[in-house]
């Protein structure tokens, strides 16, 4: 009985610690993600878009790398093709259908963002932003006060 107990207790401890193994390497980024990101065949963009401390700069650089050279999922008026069309129009492009979201959502916080941040690409919390308006707001009724 005390030898069946140890078997088990010692299995148990060893499957633990495999499942703890595999959910880490899980986690852990690629090798060499830390040093240099390959923005040309990854879309760290669509990640660095939701991320508060991003470099607005940084992550502009990850989404035209990526997109170089490759066909874009949007026409030139930044439309999408319609998915539910039933084959019968051949003047409309097929444009591929990944990444169609991230790609309109990328050009969405680009043009948000193109003036709320510093000069070395920061971008500006909710609370500075608010607090800007706020002192414009305020200029512009004392200007309008004179």
């Amino acid at each position: 009985m005390k030898y069946t107990l140890w078997v088990l207790m010692l299995c148990s401890a060893f499957f633990t610690a495999q499942a703890q193994e595999t959910v880490q390497k899980k986690k852990s980024k690629p090798a060499g993600a830390d040093t240099v990101k390959d923005y040309k065949n990854y879309p760290y963009w669509i990640t660095m878009m939701d991320d508060t401390a991003a470099n607005y700069f940084e992550v502009c650089k990850a989404f035209y790398a990526y997109w170089e050279g490759k066909i874009k999922p949007v026409r030139e008026d930044n439309e999408a093709h319609n998915i539910f069309s039933d084959g019968e129009q051949d003047d409309e492009e097929i444009l591929p259908s990944e990444y169609t979201y991230e790609y309109k959502r990328f050009k969405f916080w680009e043009r948000y963002y193109r003036d709320l941040h510093d000069e070395i690409g920061l971008i500006f919390s909710a609370d500075r932003i608010i607090a800007e308006w706020r002192a414009r707001m305020e200029a512009e009724r004392k200007e309008g006060a004179r």
